[in-house]
């Protein structure tokens, strides 16, 4: 996580260069299912990474269209000031 962590602040700082790391920090987030070992959650927290635990299908899996809901849901309530 700490090398996702920076690979996403590194893009970010080169779209947004004069934004300061701790405001691109603060808007990161983590996403894995409730299955997910304790540790991803540690890592999150060690990290300062917003973490969303999601719920799995039937299988315990965590599918591509679930994170996708959890997407578009996100960046609708961003557009309109809900969050």
């Amino acid at each position: 996580m700490l090398a996702a962590r920076a690979q996403a602040i590194r893009k970010q700082k080169q779209q947004h260069p004069f934004v300061e790391e701790g405001v691109l920090l603060s808007k990161l987030m983590a996403y894995c299912s409730k299955e997910a070992h304790s540790c991803v959650e540690k890592s999150a927290m060690i990290c300062f990474v917003k973490l969303r635990i999601l719920e799995p299908d039937d299988k315990c899996s965590l599918r591509g269209a679930t994170l996708q809901q959890v997407s578009l849901t996100f960046l609708y309530c961003q557009h309109n000031s809900v969050l």
